[in-house]
Order: structure tokens, then C-alpha cells, then sequence
């Protein structure tokens, strides 16, 4: 005889139902080459205000892990763009944390 599964009694519909669901939004800024390094560097200098105190990782670019979600600025390596994603519990706190990083980038581009 085969072993029982713990599963066997649950249906794939209903295990997804418990995998939670957040909302994943992203969007490209012009930033021409020269200036990519310096929005960065003023994103990760400056972000922790916007973000809660919440020190950024820098590995790829900035990326900000909040308690609802998280936001990843970094520059485009194949184009003359800055990307931000962002991830929210749900499509509010997405938005928010979306407008509160392209806020920063705009600020970081007059600099």
C-alpha cells in the first residue's frame, strides 16, 4: 500500500485559497545614463524617510521590506530607464507605496 498523503483530503482550490494574494505593480521613469548612479544613491540616502525608517537593501538598486509589502528602485541595465516594482497586500497599499516611490525618484532626477 501506498503512504496517505496529508493532502489527500484537500482539493488544489482550497490549499489556494490559503496561499495569500498581493498585489504587484510596476512602471519605467526616463533617467538618462549619466544620471542613473546619482538617483540611486539619493534613493537609498533619502528613502528610509519615505519608507518608514526602513533601511533599504542595496544588492539590486534599493529595495525597501515593509510590513505590507515591499518596493525594489533600481536602474535599467539595458535601458535609459529607473524601474520601480512594488508589491502591497492589496491594491491601496500597492498604489500607495507606488506613488511615495515615483515621488522619490521625480525628487531624485531634480538633483
Amino acid at each position: 500500500m501506498y503512504p496517505t498523503s496529508i493532502f489527500e483530503d484537500y482539493k488544489l482550490h482550497t490549499l489556494m485559497e490559503k496561499v495569500p494574494s498581493y498585489v504587484n505593480l510596476r512602471k519605467k521613469i526616463k533617467c538618462n545614463e549619466d544620471k542613473k548612479s546619482s538617483v540611486i544613491k539619493y534613493i537609498i540616502e533619502s528613502g528610509e524617510k519615505i519608507y518608514d525608517g526602513v533601511v533599504p537593501e542595496t544588492v539590486d538598486g534599493a529595495r525597501f521590506n515593509l510590513e505590507d509589502g515591499w518596493v525594489l528602485i533600481r536602474p535599467s541595465g539595458t535601458e535609459p530607464y529607473t524601474r520601480i516594482r512594488v508589491e502591497g497586500r492589496d491594491n491601496n497599499i500597492a498604489k500607495g507605496l507606488l506613488e511615495r516611490g515615483l515621488k522619490l525618484i521625480k525628487e531624485a532626477l531634480k538633483t
